[in-house]
């Protein structure tokens, strides 16, 4: 059942990442987040502020409120502003992009652990992780790989994950990213058995 990728992409995904591990020694998790934080701490801070500001307003005003309305009026400020962007999409916009980066990293590198991508026999394994509500990717590749695929190469694909989801679905965006991952594998670790064992799940992990 569907639940962030569309079911024929992540079968259309599937079949890619196998037709990738015949023809490569290495082998690639794909993992999709909805999202990888709720970020109160961001709500909070911007309910307070919001809350400061209402005493100055009411002094602006023509209306006069004691101290025990002006009181209950904050409370009331803090309590609204904090639902509302607890309940919205826009508390992923207002999230500092450094702590969205930082909480992402730390979700993929769990999930990297996890899904026992760290735990190939040869060592050559990547995980492809993507968050969409940040619209954060990030490749995670084991020893083997990091030492021979250059950093700037991973980066150069985020750029144009980050580019073609702003234009496109992030199907799209997702499947152009595997088969740029799929080509450098296969160019840099071919298949060098017949027979490989499969350690990891092709399948797309959706959480």
């Amino acid at each position: 059942m569907s639940k962030y990728i569309a079911d024929d992409t992540k079968l259309k995904i599937k079949k890619m990442i196998e037709k990738i591990e015949s023809k490569s020694d290495a082998e690639v998790a794909v993992v999709v987040a909805d999202s990888c934080d709720r970020y109160r701490y961001s709500i909070f801070l911007y309910a307070f502020l919001a809350t400061l500001i209402v005493p100055f307003l009411i002094k602006l005003s023509s209306v006069y409120f004691d101290r025990n309305e002006t009181f209950a009026l904050m409370m009331a400020t803090f309590l609204f502003v904090t639902i509302t962007l607890d309940n919205s999409e826009l508390k992923y916009k207002i999230a500092p992009k450094k702590v969205k980066n930082d909480r992402c990293e730390k979700v993929s590198e769990f999930q990297f652990y996890k899904l026992g991508v760290n735990k190939t026999k040869n060592h050559k394994a990547i995980l492809i992780f993507i968050s969409i509500k940040e619209r954060y990717i990030r490749v995670v590749a084991d020893k083997n790989i990091d030492e021979k695929v250059s950093k700037e190469f991973w980066k150069e694909l985020v750029k144009e994950f980050i580019k073609n989801v702003k234009n496109n679905k992030i199907d799209n965006a997702l499947i152009n990213i595997l088969d740029k991952c799929g080509k450098v594998l296969v160019d840099n670790f071919p298949r060098t058995t017949q027979i490989q064992e499969n350690e990891i799940l092709n399948d797309v992990v959706e959480i």
